[in-house]
């Protein structure tokens, strides 16, 4: 049995992870510019974000951080390069909720994820 939880991502740049994401019984959006980003939180009800820190059209985290600004009570989480400290610390400078590397394993994106949408945890998920 799958459950699919009333729930929308956005995700920003994500890449390798994508396939983890696609996992979870949550409806995701995908997109790999900051200002497509911007056109989905524009025209779509989004509950939370995991975006790359680095986007081709929006670097070192300039997305996240006009987000945080924008929208500062919606989830976040960062996307930074392995062992990547100067980008883990900015990231957590600006508020957002984690910081994740595209090494994640699938049950720590999921209680991460879950966490920033508020949900208790993900139930009856197969895998």
């Amino acid at each position: 049995m799958l459950l699919l939880v009333k729930a929308n991502l956005l995700a920003v740049g994500t890449g390798n992870i994508t396939g983890l994401l696609e996992k979870l019984p949550i409806v995701i959006t995908e997109q790999e510019s900051g200002i497509l980003a911007v056109r989905s939180l524009k025209n779509s009800q989004i509950d939370g974000v995991i975006s790359k820190w680095d986007l081709p059209d929006m670097p070192d985290g300039l997305f996240l951080r006009n987000l945080r600004i924008a929208r500062p009570n919606i989830g976040t989480i960062a996307l930074i390069e392995e062992s990547n400290q100067e980008q883990e610390i900015s990231a957590r400078m600006i508020g957002v909720n984690a910081v994740i590397t595209e090494s994640v394993s699938y049950e720590y994106l999921n209680a991460i994820i879950a966490q920033i949408l508020k949900i208790e945890k993900f139930a009856a998920i197969e895998v």
